[in-house]
């Protein structure tokens, strides 16, 4: 784990199991990013990932925030404004997606691939 005042790096109990490339950052205030949407960046957990059924299972409420899914090529391959906890998307071939939440003006993305 690296710490400084403003820093962190390290690995976290709640990706155990993801994969070795896993890692996460921590910022503070002081960076400029807003504390809400930051706050919000650190509790998104999605399991499992990778999936080999294409249905994803989201930690965190995000209540009134709007949910996209990406393939590779761009094509949005899945939409829903109100979000719900579990995406399906075990119509999809497998490969690599990019998952979008978009809350308030300010967007989170993470990848999602299915096995």
């Amino acid at each position: 784990m690296f710490n400084s005042s403003s820093v962190s790096f390290g690995t976290s109990n709640v990706f155990k199991g993801c994969g070795d490339d896993v890692f996460y950052a921590k910022l503070d205030a002081t960076t400029g990013i807003n504390e809400a949407w930051h706050s919000l960046n650190e509790n998104v957990v999605i399991f499992p990932n990778p999936s080999s059924t294409g249905i994803f299972t989201i930690s965190d409420e995000l209540e009134n925030a709007e949910v996209e899914v990406y393939n590779v090529l761009g094509a949005k391959v899945y939409s829903n404004a109100s979000f719900q906890n579990t995406i399906d998307l075990s119509a999809q071939a497998k490969g690599v997606y990019v998952i979008q939440f978009k809350l308030k003006a300010q967007t989170y993305s993470q990848k999602i691939i299915i096995e």
